[in-house]
């Protein structure tokens, strides 16, 4: 079997949100304190830098694109230790009650 190698819990999620101030609507399918897998989404070419969206975060979360494959965006979330604590309060408001993935999605 194939070893997941992500360090952070990843949650199942269903949050609208925008990618670079796009009216475009796309949405998180699921989540980590480090980064999301987004659905509906423009393509854009891995390494690639962004900024997420949702009304569910108190400010914009910048990101690198990880890859971007079968309608599928990974983003790993670029944040400084300050807004990586923010980030991780508001991470476990979202999350609260859910069941970690078990497998990468």
């Amino acid at each position: 079997t194939d070893v997941d190698r992500r360090r952070k819990p990843r949650y199942g999620v269903h949050l609208p949100c925008t990618i670079d101030g796009t009216t475009a609507a796309a949405r998180i399918a699921n989540l980590s304190s480090g980064g999301a897998m987004v659905l509906d989404t423009p393509a854009m070419a891995p390494g690639t830098r962004g900024t997420l969206r949702s009304a569910r975060f108190s400010r914009p979360l910048p990101f690198t694109v990880k890859s971007h494959e079968h309608g599928q965006l990974h983003v790993k979330f670029t944040l400084s230790d300050s807004e990586q604590a923010d980030f991780d309060r508001e991470f476990a408001a979202i999350t609260k009650g859910l069941t970690p993935q078990r497998e990468a999605a």
